[in-house]
């Protein structure tokens, strides 16, 4: 599944800037201890107000990304790179929450324990 990855480039008054030159580069960090460099410095499209976008086709929800995007010479200074990774992918993060079988949560007062130990839901008097 395509995800669009979107760097936004401002100067130090916080205007937006336009017209760079905006490069992307996608590592697999999925193990750490070798990451991998999937894509080196591909252009970005510029799509206004400071903001540029590159659509990654290869992305799988299944994998750990860091993004490194990169202004271009006409950005100085820490402005120039903007970093990101996927590891708060809500499609990810929505599996592993609603894709929990009920008896995986046992802890007294939580949702889940509550739901696991009832085939329906009742309020309890005070």
């Amino acid at each position: 599944m395509a995800r669009s990855i979107i760097a936004i480039y401002e100067d130090d008054l916080g205007v937006a800037v336009s017209g760079l030159s905006a490069l992307i580069t996608v590592w697999n960090i999925t193990d750490p201890a070798s990451p991998t460099k999937i894509i080196s410095g591909l252009a970005m499209t510029e799509i206004g107000e400071g903001a540029y976008i590159y659509n990654f086709v290869a992305y799988s929800g299944e994998l750990s990304y860091l993004f490194k995007c990169d202004g271009g010479a006409e950005m100085d200074g820490l402005d120039r790179y903007v970093w990101s990774t996927n590891e708060t992918d809500p499609a990810s993060i929505a599996d592993q929450v609603w894709g929990e079988a009920r008896v995986d949560h046992t802890a007294s007062g939580t949702f889940g324990h509550g739901y696991s130990t009832t085939e329906g839901w009742s309020i309890a008097g005070r």
